[in-house]
């Protein structure tokens, strides 16, 4: 079960992704503060709309004040992508503390596979005993 560990609920309303545009990307992801998962999807692509749920659903257990994990997406069709994406959906994890050297995400398009992924990779997490005791 991807709850626990460092997670809050789902948010109750609206989405809880941050939806980024060309403008507003280099200040979440360069954000020293913050560990940033981003999402490159289109609109047009079936893959990336059926990995929404999902997506969303991460982005409302991990809360970027609490844990310092930010979930975003960008539209790589009208905005571009300022790394390297050779198919939609493509995922980067981006570790507060290694800006330069973003991580692409290549595991199974599901919830548990993706927390997993994050809690092998963020770096601005509290610990595990800590973690637990925010449900």
């Amino acid at each position: 079960q991807a709850r626990g560990r460092g997670l809050r609920h789902p948010a109750q309303d609206g989405s809880a992704i941050i939806h980024l545009t060309g403008e507003t990307f280099d200040a979440l992801v360069k954000d020293e503060a913050k560990d940033v998962m981003v999402l490159f999807h289109a609109p047009w692509c079936g893959y990336c709309q059926r990995l929404m749920p999902a997506y969303e659903a991460l982005a409302g257990l991990f809360n970027p004040i609490e844990v310092g994990v930010a979930i975003a997406a960008i539209d790589a069709d009208k905005y571009g992508a300022p790394v390297e994406v050779t198919g939609l959906p493509t995922m980067y994890f981006v570790p507060a503390n290694a800006k330069a050297n973003p991580v692409r995400y290549q595991g199974p398009r599901e919830l548990e596979a993706m927390v997993a992924f994050l809690e092998a990779h963020t770096t601005t997490s509290p610990g595990p005993a800590e973690r637990n005791n925010k449900i």
